[in-house]
């Protein structure tokens, strides 16, 4: 059987594959109770990841929901713009 160290390196590897193809992540509280954040990255020419943007807040003034909804476009299209003029 697979030791518990095995298992959690497959399951973070298992993390950043799904983050990779998704292009964003929420982290909802697992870094600390009430934060919830959500995070683009920024790339070069290449689509090396070089940096990230990063929004946080206390999950009772905004919910998951409304970060990925709201927050995310917004993000995403800063991501864009700051990628082309920073890095290409």
């Amino acid at each position: 059987h697979l030791s518990i160290r095995r298992q959690r390196q497959m399951c973070i590897r298992d993390s950043i594959e799904e983050i990779r193809r998704q292009g964003w992540v929420i982290i909802d509280q697992e870094l600390e109770v009430s934060l919830r954040s959500i995070a683009v990255p920024l790339k070069d020419s290449a689509g090396q990841v070089l940096a990230a943007l990063n929004v946080g807040t206390h999950v009772g003034r905004v919910s998951r929901q409304e970060l990925e909804s709201r927050f995310l476009p917004i993000l995403l299209e800063a991501s864009h713009e700051l990628s082309t003029r920073l890095f290409q």
